[in-house]
């Protein structure tokens, strides 16, 4: 009985080690996911750790700043740029107003003027000379009185003051390769302000002259452009307006004393060169003495006498226009005794 059961506790002991085997098997196979996922899990860190390891060597763009109120995101319509503002006749890319004499070098080959503009500005008044070819070189001064080239003549022009402009090298007349037929002939006279006239005073040797009459002595700029060439004077308005004319009979205006100041320097009336004829006029007409007799007292003053009765007037002259070679004179004052 016993070795039975030794046996029958042998084959307990057995079969109690093989279930323990059985189970410790089953819980193996049943934590082997977990195993599998905590692998896969590890692996995934470690990836991300090198991933971040690397882009951690290269700067990354600053984040954006909070949006201000009011300002546009990236789904705003923005507004169109506004074109820029085109340079006033004041602004400070045009050239300063002066009465100094400007002057560029002169330029090569010669350009032809093809036509003379002029125009009434708010504040100011201009000329443009306009060419086929380069914008030329010029010289525009301030003068007692303009000149014709080469000859030295005075030219009649009208005004009380004179800018003289040489465009070099230019010419009226077409190059070699030929070129626009001038548009500017003769004179060009206005009513403006202070442009009162713009003439040709010479074209020789590729130096191209004018003069331009104005009202007054007033400060000039001058700008030259391009597409087509073009070199512009520009003359300033006074501040103040002009005086009050002096004349007081048979010529009372500034357009007056300018148009006849023309026609003398023309060769018409050459007797207004001096005031003897004039005040022996008035006397006759508005006097109304037959036989004056006229005595200068002074440069601008004269006395007229009737016969048998003395003395009847003091009669006082001027020139609206100095520095002429006939130079007008007007009458401004009388005196009757």
């Amino acid at each position: 009985m016993l070795v039975v059961g030794r046996a029958v506790i042998s084959t307990d002991h057995a079969w109690e080690r093989r279930h323990r085997r059985l189970r410790s098997l089953e819980r193996q196979v049943a934590m082997r996911p977990f195993r599998i996922i905590f692998a896969l899990l590890t692996l995934a860190a470690l990836a991300l750790v090198g991933c971040t390891s690397r882009s951690s060597t290269h700067p990354t763009a600053a984040p954006a700043p909070p949006a201000l109120a009011g300002a546009p995101t990236a789904s705003t319509t923005r507004p169109a740029t506004p074109p820029a503002p085109q340079p006033s006749p004041h602004s400070p890319d045009l050239p300063a107003w002066s009465t100094e004499p400007r002057v560029t070098a002169q330029t090569d080959p010669a350009a032809q003027l093809t036509g003379i503009r002029t125009a009434e500005h708010a504040t100011f008044d201009r000329v443009v000379f306009q060419f086929h070819g380069r914008v030329p070189g010029y010289d525009v001064r301030y003068v007692p009185a303009v000149t014709q080239d080469p000859s030295g003549q005075p030219i009649p022009l009208q005004g009380r003051a004179f800018l003289r402009v040489v465009l070099r090298h230019a010419s009226t007349s077409p190059g070699p390769g030929g070129g626009p037929i001038p548009l500017f002939v003769g004179t060009i006279t206005t009513d403006f302000p202070s442009l009162k006239q713009v003439k040709g005073a010479g074209d020789f040797e590729h130096y191209l002259s004018f003069g331009l009459g104005l009202d007054h002595r007033v400060a000039f700029r001058i700008l030259t452009l391009t597409d087509p060439s073009r070199v512009v004077v520009d003359v300033a308005h006074s501040a103040a307006p002009s005086p009050p004319f002096p004349g007081i009979w048979d010529v009372r205006t500034w357009q007056q004393a300018r148009e006849l100041q023309e026609a003398v320097e023309n060769g018409h009336q050459p007797w207004r060169c001096g005031p003897d004829t004039l005040v022996t006029l008035y006397a006759q007409q508005v006097l109304h003495v037959v036989q004056p007799v006229v005595r200068r007292v002074d440069t601008s003053t004269f006395t007229v006498t009737k016969p048998g009765q003395g003395v009847v007037a003091t009669i006082s002259v001027t020139q609206p226009f100095k520095g002429r070679t006939c130079g007008i004179w007007v009458i401004t004052k009388v005196i009757r005794s």
